[in-house]
């Protein structure tokens, strides 16, 4: 093993007691797509980032559109290659998020595994101006154990954690699409797709205008719309479970 355990700092609470396997549904849900499930319930707590966590929080709304299902093929990628990482070496680019008091960042193996508990784990990428916002992200990675892992594709705040990804969720075999406001989570799109624990998925989230294009290798998409033109970062995202990420790039 290599590399550095970065230690979260602070203690949040899941925000509203609410928790997604109870079936505990907050007021502010994301509507889900085609074959999805109705939507998970805000977890997280206020603040967090590198500004620090502050205990509790809100629920908050969820605003992002309606999802509509895809055939099984990922988004086209441009040829245009802005970053890439295999994790074969600490890059000074990225950013742990310490906003979650579980989360460990670990470089071991040519890999970067990320530990999430209720408050989430984030990896941000900041985006330079000239990358502009519409690209498209894509990884590689699996879930070892938990729920939940994917990408970042728009960060509008990434100390409040105002964001949007792409995930795939293993309780539920699903790829999903979800909203952060001041870190508590919304799902806003899913669809149905078989996900074991062990096993490398890749997954890509593209961003044109005010669309999100989620895909899976191999498996389903959807688009999502509404979503914000603003972008800060691109990252990693981790809730409840430890994420192997084998690789991850942005393209034009």
């Amino acid at each position: 093993m290599r590399g550095l355990i970065w230690g979260a700092v602070a203690v949040m609470l899941v925000a509203c007691g609410s928790d997604p396997l109870a079936g505990g549904g907050a007021a502010g849900e994301g509507g889900s797509g085609a074959g999805g499930a109705s939507g998970d319930a805000a977890v997280g707590g206020s603040g967090g980032g590198s500004a620090g966590a502050t205990t509790g929080g809100t629920g908050g709304s969820a605003t992002g559109g309606s999802a509509t299902g895809g055939s099984a093929t990922g988004g086209a990628a441009g040829s245009d290659l802005l970053f890439s990482d295999d994790f074969d070496t600490e890059r000074t680019e990225w950013q742990f998020d310490d906003g979650d008091p579980e989360a460990t960042y670990v470089y071991q193996d040519g890999e970067l595994v990320v530990t999430g508990g209720s408050a989430q784990a984030f990896v941000w990428l900041p985006v330079p101006e000239e990358w502009g916002s519409d690209y498209q992200v894509d990884v590689s990675f699996r879930i070892e154990s938990g729920m939940v892992g994917g990408a970042v594709v728009r960060a509008q705040d990434t100390d409040l954690v105002n964001a949007y990804n792409c995930n795939l969720r293993e309780d539920l075999d699903q790829l999903r699409a979800a909203r952060h406001n001041t870190r508590n989570y919304f799902t806003i799109g899913a669809q149905d797709t078989p996900v074991d624990l062990k096993t490398t998925y890749s997954i890509s989230g593209r961003v044109t205008g005010d669309k999100l294009h989620c895909s899976q290798a191999g498996g389903p998409s959807f688009d999502v719309t509404n979503i914000p033109g603003d972008t800060k970062a691109v990252g990693l995202f981790v809730y409840r479970g430890t994420v192997v990420f084998e690789s991850f790039s942005v393209r034009r």
